[in-house]
């Protein structure tokens, strides 16, 4: 059984979140247990995460090309058992729109990083970076 991309961006963007945290906690670790730093964290997260998802969108749509050449094999091979031409169509289907969804993907990807990046430094104080 398959992961679709859906799952593995959701356990990249887990992961990036994981190791920010780990680094935030890993460079401030006298300032950790001070509940100021705890809140300033937990604002940065939701930031961070956006960020994340974008980073991960792209290679994301990028495999979701490889849609259309699976597609068109599954319509050729429909008269197997277990191909189906409906299957076929909708990854042809989405293959097509790939490499749109990539071109918009790449256009917003700069935007979101300095957004989430300015978001994410402006939750975090300066105390704790120091």
């Amino acid at each position: 059984m398959s992961i679709p991309f859906s799952d593995r961006s959701s356990a990249l963007v887990i992961g990036c979140l994981a190791l920010f945290l780990i680094v935030l906690c890993g460079a401030a670790a006298d300032a950790a247990t001070n509940p100021q730093t705890i809140a300033a964290a937990s604002k940065a997260v939701s930031p961070a995460v956006r960020t994340a998802s974008a980073v991960v969108a792209v290679p994301a749509s990028t495999a979701q090309i490889l849609q259309l050449p699976r597609g068109a094999l599954e319509i050729v091979c429909c008269p197997l058992p277990g191909i189906s031409i409906a299957q076929g169509l909708q990854h042809v289907g989405e293959g097509i729109l790939a490499p749109f969804k990539l071109t918009a993907n790449v256009l917003t990807l700069p935007y979101a990083l300095v957004l989430g990046v300015s978001e994410t430094a402006a939750a975090v104080p300066n105390s704790i970076i120091e």
